[in-house]
């Protein structure tokens, strides 16, 4: 499952694909595919604290594997941990290219989310196995890019239209001053991979 993602100035804040269905016992690898930092989340996490200042849960911190979080981290591989209902992991918000993965120990249905973007939810389905079909590599893909260009989709149009609105203004001292629109556009469910998202 890739978590977030881009193209060109735009970002996409969703995960990729945004809901699946795996046998117990099996491991889902998340990887985060954008400059922005998001965290890979399931559970509650602590009360009074704000969910982007979260604790890192069950993987080592960036710190703890080597990697300056201040200093343009460099992609690391976390590992693996094992969840079970009721429990709380977090990795803390992490760069482009790490990968997290995580064993999911009991069938339910678990929401998987960045604690920086509370919108930014997939559904991971835990069967038993037997009792239903399991998503495929090939399925999650198809998945995944069926949501990202949606979602691009919706950020070129947007483009277009706020680069129609770029004024210039000229200075009496000879400077030109440019307002420039930057903006965002959401769908709050029903992507086509399934899950949800903030912004694109």
């Amino acid at each position: 499952v890739t978590v977030g993602d881009r193209d060109g100035t735009a970002a996409v804040q969703a995960f990729l694909p945004g809901a699946v269905t795996v046998t117990t016992g099996s491991t889902v690898t998340f990887r985060i595919g954008s400059d922005v930092a998001h965290s890979v989340t399931i559970g509650d996490g602590p009360d009074g604290i704000s969910p982007s200042q979260w604790p890192v849960s069950g993987w080592p911190s960036l710190a703890d594997v080597g990697t300056d979080p201040d200093a343009s981290p460099a992609p690391v591989d976390l590992g693996v941990v094992s969840y079970s209902d009721g429990g709380f992991v977090n990795t803390g918000l992490l760069p482009e290219g790490t990968t997290a993965s995580v064993t999911f120990q009991t069938a339910g249905e678990f929401q998987v989310y960045c604690a920086d973007h509370p919108n930014m939810i997939a559904t991971v389905t835990v069967v038993d196995p037997g009792t239903a079909t399991a998503t495929t590599q090939e399925q999650a893909d198809a998945d995944a890019a069926s949501t990202r260009d949606a979602l691009l989709g919706q950020a070129d149009s947007l483009r277009e239209s706020r680069l129609a609105d770029v004024e210039s203004f000229s200075s009496s001292d000879g400077t030109t001053t440019w307002n420039v629109f930057a903006d965002a556009a959401g769908v709050a469910t029903d992507l086509p991979g399934g899950g949800t998202m903030i912004a694109a």
